[in-house]
């Protein structure tokens, strides 16, 4: 599995070379939203997937402490125009991956540090 690899990889880059934790930068989870939608709910699965195991690995190997911070773009959390913003295929795409944290991680939504 990818995730696990994933996973395994950025926990031994920490207890390597220390740092405060790991910062996703992923804000382009939305391109295939009108194109291939199978593919638009895969990406964001993804994202929500990784932090999950990532939390309960960091936690595992005693860096719990660690920060897991998860960067969506500035739209990532409205939908539909809201606030006045401009209609993008990102809207909400930030609320798919809080969610599946929420629902999946014994840690909830504070598997991240915003």
């Amino acid at each position: 599995d990818q995730v696990d690899l994933l996973v395994s990889m950025l926990v031994t880059l920490l207890q390597r070379h220390g740092g405060d934790g790991i910062d996703f930068d992923w804000e382009h989870l939305s391109d295939h939203k009108l194109s291939d939608a199978p593919l638009h709910a895969q990406q964001r699965l993804i994202v929500g997937k990784v932090i999950v195991a990532l939390k309960d690995s960091l936690v595992a190997a005693g860096l719990a402490d660690k920060l897991i911070i998860y960067t969506p773009r500035y739209n990532g959390f409205l939908e539909n125009g809201a606030y006045n913003s401009l209609e993008l295929a990102t809207d909400g795409e930030a609320i798919d991956v809080v969610n599946y944290v929420e629902d999946n991680s014994a840690y909830g939504v504070d598997a991240i540090d915003f």
